[in-house]
């Protein structure tokens, strides 16, 4: 699985909250990649398969610097590839160690305009081309919004107003997700809004092997 996102907006958080990682603390920069792993085992026909997620995890402030560490690994290893991608976004600007976290009734819009502009579709293209061969192509893709928590009030409309703000990253990505199932979750990493369904869907999806 390919996790990918603007610094501050998640990504060691949710592999915290996937995982249960020691080493993925949210306030401890991450390395030029850092690779975790999630075994979930299956039971399918009255028999016990294992099934292994690897997550990848990339530093970088911004996608030039996500995708060129990202094409770096790639002429090391050449084999390396992912049958999930995950794109995360929030809807509010990164807080430091030292900041109070308070709601807001307000999507950031400078925010979301700064992650559309930065996931254009070139940036899209040239992560799904170079995380894909002749063989092999995404079977999932999730757009996990994050944040959502700090949204308030909360209510019926809450959910499509943050989608909407975000539909023409939608567009692009539902654009270019042919042939893989492609679902937006609104969600926080604080409080476990939407994790257990992201989870669900990359296990679904995850090659099973005999665990042996």
């Amino acid at each position: 699985m390919l996790l990918i996102g603007l610094g501050g907006s998640g990504k060691t958080s949710l592999i915290q909250k996937i995982t249960a990682h020691p080493d993925a603390e949210p306030r401890i920069k991450s390395a030029d990649f850092k690779t975790y792993s999630l075994v979930h085992e299956i039971t399918k026909e009255e028999e016990q398969h294992v099934c292994r997620i690897d997550i990848d995890d990339y530093r970088g402030q911004n996608v030039g610097q996500v995708i060129k560490k990202w094409i770096d690994r790639k002429l090391i290893d050449e084999d390396h590839y992912a049958q999930s991608l995950i794109i995360i976004v929030d809807i509010f600007s990164p807080f430091s160690p030292t900041d109070t976290i308070s709601s807001s009734a307000v999507i950031s819009s400078d925010r979301v305009a700064q992650h559309i502009h930065e996931w254009s579709d070139n940036a899209l293209g040239a992560v799904m081309e170079v995380s894909s061969n002749s063989h092999v192509i995404y079977k999932y893709i999730c757009l996990f919004i994050n944040k959502s928590d700090l949204l308030i009030p909360w209510n019926t409309d809450s959910e499509q107003i943050v989608k909407d703000a975000f539909k023409p990253l939608i567009d692009i990505i539902a654009r270019r997700s042919a042939g893989a199932l492609f679902e937006v979750i609104v969600g926080s990493t604080l409080n476990d809004t939407g994790v257990v369904r992201l989870l669900h869907s990359l296990i679904k999806r995850a090659e099973i092997s005999d665990g042996k």
